[in-house]
């Protein structure tokens, strides 16, 4: 009797592959049924592909300083900023979840993922069209931890 036929050998393909299997169906609950459920327990507002301009005070007046754009996957949140600075725009990558109201966030930015990161708190106003909250980070330059105000106002799609 061959090796690779015998029963033996079937036992253990099955065993691969019901190994498999098990990791593809958790891997479904993880990332594709369990947020979907938590957003409609928690009736999380859908934010999926929205964009929002960020300004440094809480009035949103003049000129944009930010572009957020959001993706939602039942209460987890992907999103990409796009920032104009003096020495050009930069772009950060943000992952987290909506929880009672609010976002939570971290982020890195595209250039330097392992040197500039972060994390972000937003509160979700009631009418859905304001985001208010902090970045928090470590400021190179000054040696210091800095918390700055945010504020996003949503644009329409």
């Amino acid at each position: 009797m061959d090796i690779l036929t015998s029963p033996f050998a079937y036992g253990v393909y099955a065993s691969i592959f019901g190994a498999f299997a098990v990791l593809f169906i958790q891997y479904l609950f993880i990332h594709c049924i369990r947020p979907i459920y938590i957003s409609l327990l928690q009736q999380s507002p859908n934010f999926n592909n929205t964009i929002w301009h960020g300004y440094s005070d809480e009035g949103c007046e003049g000129p944009p300083e930010s572009t957020l754009f959001i993706k939602q996957y039942g209460n987890t949140i992907t999103a990409t900023s796009e920032r104009n600075s003096r020495s050009g725009v930069r772009k950060f990558v943000y992952k987290g979840t909506i929880f009672s109201g609010q976002i939570v966030l971290s982020f890195h930015e595209e250039r330097a993922e392992q040197y500039i990161v972060g994390t972000m708190v937003l509160h979700v106003g009631s009418n859905l069209r304001i985001l208010k909250g902090a970045s928090l980070y470590y400021h190179h330059d000054s040696g210091r931890v800095i918390s700055t105000p945010k504020f996003f106002r949503r644009q329409q799609t």
